[in-house]
Order: C-alpha cells, then sequence, then structure tokens
C-alpha cells in the first residue's frame, strides 16, 4: 500500500525535473548556439551542417548548377608554373574531377584546346578538339575529334620548323607568330588508363605543342621572336603581314 502511493510520487517527480531540465537546457542552446549562428556563418555553411545532421532520406537540397571556373588571363604567375603528373591509377578520380572542371570553363566555346593549369589546376592533363577550318588559323582541312591526355609528352620527328600565327584562351584578343616542329609523336595515358601515341604535322602538330606547353608553364607570347609579329587580333587580320600569310 505504501510502495503504491510512493512509486506514483517519484515519477511524478523525475518527469517534473526532466521538463525543468529540457526546457533550461534548449533555453541555453538557444542563447548560446542558434542567436549567434548569423554572424558566425554563412547560408553554405548552415546548409552544409544541416545536410551533415540528417540522412539523405529525410532532407535533399535541390542541385545547383556548378558554377564555371574562371580561364587565368596571360600574367597570371600560377601559368608559369610547371604542372605535376598525375598519379595512376590512384589519381583517376581526381583526373575526371579535374576534367570536369575543365569542360564547364569552355563550354560553349565549340573547338578549343585547354590545359588544366588554365583553370588554376597544376597537373597534366590536357583536353583539345581540330578544326578542319579556321578563320584565324592555318588549318590542314582536317578535323580531328576532341582527345584527352593524361601526362602527356611529345617528340619530333624532325627538324623541320614553320611559322604560323596562334592564339590562346589565356591571351584573349591577341595573335602572334611561333614558330613550332612541322612533325612530332604524342604519348599519353587515356581516360581508361591505357596509353596511348599517335603522329601529329603542321596545324595538329602545331595545336598539340601549344597545349603540352602549358603543363611547363610557357604561353606562346613566350616564344614570339620577333615583337612585331605580336598584337591584337583585329589589328594582326588586317595588317598585309598576316594577309600575305593567308593568300590574299
Amino acid at each position: 500500500m505504501i510502495l503504491s502511493k510512493i512509486i506514483p510520487g517519484v515519477a511524478h517527480s523525475f518527469l517534473y525535473f526532466g521538463f525543468l531540465l529540457l526546457f533550461f537546457s534548449t533555453e541555453l542552446f538557444s542563447m548560446h548556439h542558434l542567436r549567434p549562428i548569423s554572424e558566425r556563418i554563412n547560408m553554405h555553411q548552415i546548409r552544409r551542417v544541416a545536410m551533415a545532421t540528417m540522412t539523405a532520406s529525410r532532407f535533399d537540397y535541390p542541385k545547383q548548377e556548378a558554377e564555371a571556373p574562371k580561364i587565368l588571363r596571360y600574367g597570371d604567375p600560377k601559368l608559369y608554373e610547371p604542372s605535376l603528373p598525375f598519379d595512376l591509377p590512384k589519381e583517376m578520380p581526381l583526373v575526371h574531377e579535374v576534367l570536369e572542371q575543365m569542360k564547364l570553363a569552355t563550354k560553349g566555346m565549340g573547338n578549343v584546346g585547354l590545359a588544366a593549369p588554365q583553370i588554376g589546376i597544376l597537373k597534366q592533363l590536357v583536353m583539345f578538339a581540330v578544326p578542319a577550318e579556321h578563320p584565324r588559323y592555318k588549318t590542314d582541312g582536317v578535323a580531328q575529334p576532341m582527345r584527352i591526355m593524361i601526362n602527356p609528352h611529345y617528340k619530333h620527328l624532325s627538324d623541320e620548323k614553320n611559322l604560323e600565327w596562334e592564339g590562346c584562351l589565356s591571351v584573349p584578343g591577341m595573335m602572334g607568330q611561333v614558330k613550332r616542329y612541322t612533325h612530332i609523336e604524342c604519348t599519353y595515358i587515356d581516360l581508361e588508363g591505357v596509353k596511348q601515341s599517335f603522329n601529329a604535322s603542321n596545324f595538329h602538330a602545331r595545336v598539340v605543342q601549344h597545349e603540352l606547353d602549358h603543363l611547363r608553364g610557357i604561353l606562346f607570347p613566350l616564344l614570339v621572336e620577333n615583337r612585331h609579329m605580336l598584337g591584337f587580333t583585329e589589328a594582326i587580320m588586317e595588317s598585309e603581314e598576316f594577309k600575305k600569310s593567308r593568300g590574299f
């Protein structure tokens, strides 16, 4: 009989103190953590905290389009630094991450070439396509599809060189004449981790050498021997020298 009276009283006391503890702890948490949160962290951090504390089945933010990285411009110190090779196959996932950033940076640009250092990533990765025709460059009349090259290098197959005009996404609005080997062999690793090689001549070889120079920290203006043959694209295309080189 006595126990039947004492137990409900004890239980009631525990519940009462439990509610008091929950109330004061909630108030203290709110005062100490929640109120200053807008002053201490930004909305991106709030999202990250929320995502870390909720499972995907209960909470899922809508996907947002990734922001395209900027292409570095001539004069940025990073463009003059040599790039490191990928440690394959361990870093193959990193290859794909960097490649996605490069594709974002050149989205909508059509047939272009880009090296990872041009978006500030000092790793040996290059992508390029060769058009059959181009209004500014003397092409070979044969298009080459987009090629992705990991840890590429080349060797010249002869000492023959030619002098032609070049431009670059990192040197926008400018052109210059650069002497390049006309026949090369290029070796690289593809996205499947397989070693590949090919021969290239003339404009195709020029594009390859231009892109691989980026991996050594070299941009085409540094290779222009005649400084009069470097300038703004519009002015050069109107010059007699350019028209003569195109047979106008």
